[in-house]
């Protein structure tokens, strides 16, 4: 079976002479960026149902309860009501601890706690509202000091492959600290 791209490259010699040379580049870039795509695919469905004025409910057929959701005081709604940008932020912080806590049993250690915080800011861009800056606060509580080493492979790693953190293009700061099990109560505060 031959790919769109695969075939464009095959027919470029036929109709190099019809198309500008920057569309035929185009077309190699998009090729060669989709080189390293692979066919496995996860499919994730949320569902919405607007309750009135500024809110509304989530729900997903393979997760338990629901969320109530409504727009962000800041542009017009719901005061203490969760919205979409606590929601994008507890994707993130939700993706940090998962694919920590993923790492920590592929290097086999285990942590005695874990917190994350994370503030997003969002600003104007080109016309347009989006989140620019998230900066990620991190504390993996372990044992005792001979975990440090794997606890702080594992940050690595999840700083590098964290599903969210690939794909927003929000600049992410974090703010990494491994803790030892007897300052959880000083840092919970």
């Amino acid at each position: 079976m031959v790919d769109y791209f695969s075939f464009t490259i095959i027919l470029m010699d036929d109709v190099y002479h019809y198309l500008p040379r920057m569309v035929i580049l185009i077309l190699l870039l998009k090729y060669f960026a989709m080189k390293g795509k692979t066919d496995k695919q996860f499919l994730f469905e949320v569902a919405l149902q607007w309750q009135n004025s500024n809110t509304g409910v989530l729900s997903a057929t393979d997760a338990s309860g629901t969320i109530d959701i409504a727009t962000a005081p800041e542009f017009g709604g719901v005061e203490k009501s969760w919205s979409p940008e606590h929601l994008f932020l507890s994707a993130i912080n939700g993706c940090y601890m998962t694919t920590y806590l993923a790492y920590a049993k592929k290097l086999q250690f285990a942590i005695s706690n874990f917190q994350c915080n994370a503030i997003g800011q969002i600003e104007i861009v080109e016309g347009k509202y989006k989140f620019t800056i998230v900066n990620i606060y991190p504390k993996i509580f372990i044992a005792d000091e001979s975990l440090r080493e794997k606890a702080n492979t594992a940050l690595q790693k999840t700083h590098k492959n964290c599903l969210i953190f690939n794909s927003i293009n929000a600049a992410i700061f974090f703010h990494s600290s491994i803790l030892l099990k007897e300052e959880i109560n000083s840092n919970t505060e």
